[in-house]
């Protein structure tokens, strides 16, 4: 159910936004805003010697920053997709940006098949009234076969 309702709701936002548009009325005012960087894949454990590969373990993170007065509880929702534009990994992470501060976040992925892979992320308010923070941004990764060293992270 969680993942359906995840679907559904990024649908729903990134078919309003589009990858890469800038998103007007994000936050009313406009000292205000939240900035969140492109997602990057990062190994969770040692992978020799810097390739990327099925079967281990990739944080999928982002960067936020809170360009605001005061705290603001979000919601990140990250989105990996594969060469065909199928939905290979849906989840969210949610926590709370300090004033003027930020906050690195993300989400273990497991890549179970080599190719080419769209990262995505976006930040939303809460799933009661969302109300969308951020824009959407991505990311392509080349996930490798095992035991081909020839690449780069």
């Amino acid at each position: 159910m969680r993942l359906l309702v995840l679907a559904s709701l990024l649908l729903i936002v990134a078919l309003s936004i589009g990858v890469g548009t800038a998103v007007e009325g994000i936050n009313n005012d406009a000292q205000c805003r939240v900035a969140i960087s492109k997602p990057l894949l990062n190994a969770i454990t040692y992978s020799p010697p810097n390739f990327v590969s099925v079967h281990r373990p990739y944080l999928v993170a982002v960067t936020l920053v809170n360009h605001c007065d005061q705290e603001k509880p979000f919601i990140a929702l990250f989105e990996v997709r594969d060469a065909d534009g199928v939905t290979r990994s849906l989840d969210y992470e949610a926590d709370t940006l300090e004033t003027n501060g930020f906050s690195e976040t993300g989400l273990t992925w497991w890549p179970d098949e080599p190719g080419d892979y769209e990262l995505r992320a976006f930040v939303i308010s809460n799933f009661t009234k969302p109300e969308i923070m951020t824009e959407l941004v991505s990311h392509l990764v080349e996930i490798r076969p095992p035991g081909n060293i020839q690449g780069s992270p």
